[in-house]
């Protein structure tokens, strides 16, 4: 046959080590691999311990804990302020009625551990100057202080940063002006 004649030819008469492809024939093509479980997938808890939302299975504090379809259903149902009957069933644990809500819970009540590993990369926004784990590509840093460190050095007060599994709550509208006293009328 050709393909043994190439072989013979190429590699001698050991057509063991005759590596070759027949168009023909091609070698079955591998399993696809299964695709990465969906974060949006994940089951939410609320700790009664630290009195956040988080998908973390293991963390300590879920195990008698009611599990939520998404982050938005824990945060309502554990930081809403009234139920249908308009009485409180709010449970913010150190959080106060009123601090920024961040999808409905309050700033610092959520613990994504999805977001953080798909966002696990930091780099440099050279146009907003400051670190974030967005990916605007560049260099790469493993966490966010050594993208800190290597920009505004070990002073790590001085870094501007976005963390986008966890942003800044918005500013608040800035208060008017005082009048002057002068313009009144007396």
């Amino acid at each position: 046959s050709s393909r043994e004649a190439c072989c013979r030819d190429k590699f001698g008469y050991t057509l063991a080590n005759c590596e070759y492809l027949d168009i023909c024939y091609p070698p079955p093509l591998p399993e696809p691999t299964p695709a990465p479980t969906k974060c949006e997938s994940k089951i939410w808890f609320f700790n009664e311990k630290t009195k956040q939302c988080n998908n973390i299975e293991d963390m300590v504090g879920n195990d008698d804990d009611k599990t939520y379809d998404d982050m938005d259903e824990c945060c309502k149902y554990n930081f809403d302020e009234t139920d249908p009957n308009g009485s409180s069933t709010a449970n913010y644990g150190s959080f106060k009625p009123g601090d920024v809500m961040q999808n409905g819970c309050p700033h610092g009540a959520v613990v994504d551990m999805c977001c953080e590993m798909d966002f696990d990369v930091w780099f440099y926004d050279s146009g907003a100057d400051r670190c974030t784990n967005e990916h605007v590509g560049g260099k790469d840093y493993p966490d966010r202080d050594a993208c800190c460190r290597d920009k505004f050095g070990y002073n790590l007060a001085n870094c501007e940063y976005l963390d986008i599994c966890y942003p800044p709550p918005p500013t608040p509208e800035p208060t008017p002006a005082p009048t002057k006293c002068d313009l009144r009328t007396w």
